[in-house]
């Protein structure tokens, strides 16, 4: 079974309200599973600027491996400032990074760079439904939304987010391919 499908199998089995926490290390990969309750206890580090995303979003795939290849390069000592992780909150996987909160301009430029950008620093994700609102598990004022930029394809209706979707698994690719890294490894 190739890495990728493993890497899969391991997102699905995430629960409903729980959290995976990858560590790299210089020769492996790591990982824990984490209540999702330690997100409010990460967001009281005021040290540190958290970045989420819904997982599935075209251009979160190509904007992390910007993030991680141009700025927290792995195997530094910049990386190991890098934590993410993936959080299976309401049925939904979302990502979340954090770096030092002195290095968020890093996180700007590489939004920018991937066709993405930051809601107002201090917003959470809400979901409507289930008779109220549900606001995603982690309060600070050092957090920021990933979306896509207002001349993204994705906002052209359906149609857009799939041609948005195929024209990201090219970006990563490219870009991965340019850094001389292997493009079928999801950890690189």
């Amino acid at each position: 079974m190739a890495l990728n499908d493993d890497f899969l199998k391991l997102l699905e089995s995430i629960p409903e309200g729980e959290m995976l926490f990858l560590f790299c290390g210089p020769n492996d990969i790591r990982a824990k599973i984490e209540d999702i309750s330690k997100l409010q206890e990460l967001a009281d580090n005021t040290e540190l600027f958290h970045i989420i995303v819904q997982s599935s979003r075209p251009g979160a795939g190509y904007f992390e491996n910007v993030l991680e290849h141009e700025y927290f390069p792995p195997e530094t000592t910049l990386n190991d400032e890098m934590q993410y992780r993936i959080v299976k909150w309401k049925g939904l996987h979302w990502t979340v990074i954090s770096v030092p909160c002195h290095k968020r301009n890093l996180c700007y430029e590489a939004a920018q760079k991937t066709g993405m950008k930051f809601e107002s620093e201090g917003t959470v994700p809400v979901l409507l439904g289930e008779g109220d609102i549900q606001t995603f598990p982690m309060i600070t004022e050092s957090i920021a939304v990933l979306i896509n930029a207002n001349d993204s394809k994705i906002y052209e209706g359906s149609g857009g987010i799939q041609d948005e979707k195929i024209s990201e698994r090219f970006r990563v690719q490219k870009y991965l391919k340019e850094k001389g890294l292997n493009t079928n490894d999801p950890w690189k």
